[in-house]
């Protein structure tokens, strides 16, 4: 009983980035093992936050591990409720000497939502685990290594990438040529944003449609940018189609 109260008191911090979202989540916790449809899926979750909920934590690191549990639990059951099936493919499977690789991904959610300064990530980083859950085809080495660079990139060019996968046909009709001709009016914010465009072009995560090779923020064309194949698998893992377009107060810059 008392590690279940540290449990529920910790998802109960998050409350601060999340809000409503722990009530939710409160209410599928069902005795030592998370209700989340009484699933194998819960018992990793369950593991993992009663885990953290005995470790030391600051007190802002609570509500960081608080909210992104708390995503995660309301995350799962809503798969569920939406007729999701769970992966079948031994994600969930432990034994005596080993833990299951839902278990270790989502330790590792945890861990990266705990020491994220840049708050409004953890939502993001939090939909990891849940989509990683639902599908087969997600290789859990792949996913861990999508949740270490994830952590690497400032929150301003995770909305970049969002961006440039929503970007269908230039609906938000960004410049359609590069930055050579007219380098002298770029301003140094215009410089610190087109070299986020090719820190995510080194990364292997967006590229220009024609194929040009971008050698120096110049070559960046805001408007003619694509995800890659990778770079759609972290589109859809941190569900950056969702991502609000009023986070891309960039935008005017690059029109």
């Amino acid at each position: 009983m008392e590690n279940e109260n540290k449990t529920t008191k910790l998802i109960q911090t998050g409350a601060e980035i999340v809000g409503a979202v722990i009530a939710g989540a409160i209410g599928l916790i069902g005795g030592p093992v998370f209700a989340i449809g009484g699933n194998i899926a819960g018992v990793a979750v369950s593991k993992g936050i009663g885990e953290f909920a005995e470790r030391i934590l600051s007190n802002r690191e609570q509500v960081r591990v608080g909210a992104s549990a708390g995503l995660t639990i309301v995350g799962v059951q809503e798969n569920l409720d939406n007729g999701l099936v769970l992966r079948q493919d031994g994600f969930f499977d432990s034994d005596e000497i080993n833990r299951s690789k839902a278990e270790e991904l989502f330790e590792g959610v945890l861990m990266k939502c705990k020491n994220e300064f840049e708050e409004k990530k953890i939502k993001f980083i939090s939909n990891i685990y849940k989509n990683v859950a639902f599908d087969s085809s997600v290789n859990p080495d792949n996913a861990n290594q999508i949740l270490n660079v994830v952590q690497q990139l400032s929150y301003r060019q995770l909305t970049i990438l969002a961006m440039v996968g929503q970007n269908i046909s230039n609906k938000y009709s960004l410049r359609i040529n590069d930055f050579r001709e007219d380098y002298d009016n770029v301003t140094t914010d215009i410089e610190f944003l087109l070299q986020d465009f090719i820190l995510l072009d080194r990364q292997g995560l967006i590229c220009r449609n024609d194929e040009t090779t971008l050698l120096d923020i110049s070559d960046v064309v805001p408007g003619i940018m694509k995800l890659t194949q990778i770079g759609t698998d972290y589109f859809k893992l941190l569900d950056l189609n969702f991502m609000d377009e009023r986070e891309f107060n960039f935008i005017d810059q690059i029109k």
